[in-house]
């Protein structure tokens, strides 16, 4: 996590001019262990139900599915989103990743990704 915090903080100072000191790359290290930690969390409770998983399914041939995912970071105050683009036989197309300002609820931060990733996916051409 320190690595992965340090070259945050020296692609900050390279694309920002922000930079960071020590203090807060540690910081920054120790809540997104934290959030790894809490993430993987194995709760006995969850064991006793059964588990379904959803597996990702492709979309008609000839075209394209768009999947996202959303981050919440707390220390920074941000919000990450992922963005994937496959065809229909799984094939990595495009991809996109971009932050907003704030820590959003879940649902918030799902419907923030949706909205981009349809303004994203409309400016890319695809065919």
């Amino acid at each position: 996590m320190i690595l992965w915090s340090m070259w945050h903080s020296r692609n900050a100072l390279h694309w920002s001019n922000t930079p960071w000191n020590p203090d807060e790359i540690n910081i920054r290290a120790s809540s997104m262990l934290h959030d790894w930690a809490t993430a993987n969390r194995i709760d006995l409770v969850q064991h006793t139900k059964t588990q379904t998983r959803q597996w990702w399914s492709p979309p008609p041939q000839g075209s394209f599915k768009c999947n996202i995912a959303t981050h919440s970071f707390l220390v920074e105050g941000l919000t990450g989103i992922g963005i994937c683009i496959r065809d229909h036989q799984g094939a990595f197309v495009r991809a996109h990743s971009t932050t907003i300002k704030g820590c959003l609820e879940p649902h918030v931060s799902k419907a923030f990704a949706l909205l981009h990733a349809i303004n994203w996916t409309h400016n890319q051409n695809l065919s």
